[in-house]
């Protein structure tokens, strides 16, 4: 869903043909990312949480940019897979994805129009939900390494959140320290490599 594209097109120049060239809203390491893409990845994002909705959402300017930044940060970590040499998703993986996707509507007509509107195919689909799984799970196995608490901080987390059953305090502690630590670890990623962000996405 990422496409390669020659410098001399970022700023949406017409083909000599008279083709129109998609804007390029983000540069990563050479990889070029359009306003296409961003738009379809935001529509799909909605769609993988709230099915039909994605037909009808207003999509604005600061979910657009929100996701532009989702795909960049994806863009990375597929990256870094690729390099360490990550597994790939199973097809069984990317098929329980794809029904789960699906499961999100109310018929095959409905889903079938939410492709329509973005102008993709079922591979395509496929495509983006096995990235996305790849993007998940690298992330997964790089952070769950390294993801110790000590006795202390634990038994200072449930003196804290004396609300919580001792299960559960240490269930929330282990998610909030996932969170934080994909945070650096992306924001890490983001500071090494080379990113160009291409105007605001409100300005269209």
């Amino acid at each position: 869903m990422i496409f390669t594209v020659l410098f001399s097109l970022f700023f949406g120049a017409a083909h000599p043909q008279g083709e129109l060239i998609e804007r390029v809203v983000a540069v990563v390491d050479r990889q070029a990312l359009t306003l296409l893409e961003v738009k379809r990845t935001a529509r799909l994002e909605i769609a993988k949480r709230s099915g039909l909705v994605a037909l009808s959402t207003p999509i604005d300017a600061a979910f657009l940019n929100h996701t532009r930044t989702h795909i960049v940060q994806q863009i990375l970590l597929l990256n870094e897979a690729h390099r360490a040499a990550f597994p790939v998703p199973t097809a069984q993986e990317v098929e329980n994805s794809m029904k789960s996707f699906i499961q999100r509507f109310p018929d095959q007509e409905s889903f079938s129009r939410l492709l329509k509107s973005i102008d993709i195919n079922i591979d395509d689909l496929r495509d983006f939900l096995r990235k996305d799984l790849l993007a998940e799970k690298f992330l997964d196995s790089r952070i769950q390494s390294r993801l110790e608490l000590t006795p202390q901080e634990i038994a200072q987390y449930q003196t804290s959140h004396s609300q919580l059953t001792s299960q559960q305090a240490l269930e929330q502690l282990k998610a909030e320290k996932f969170v934080a630590r994909s945070r650096a670890y992306i924001d890490e990623l983001m500071t090494r490599a080379d990113i160009k962000f291409i105007g605001d996405l409100g300005d269209q």
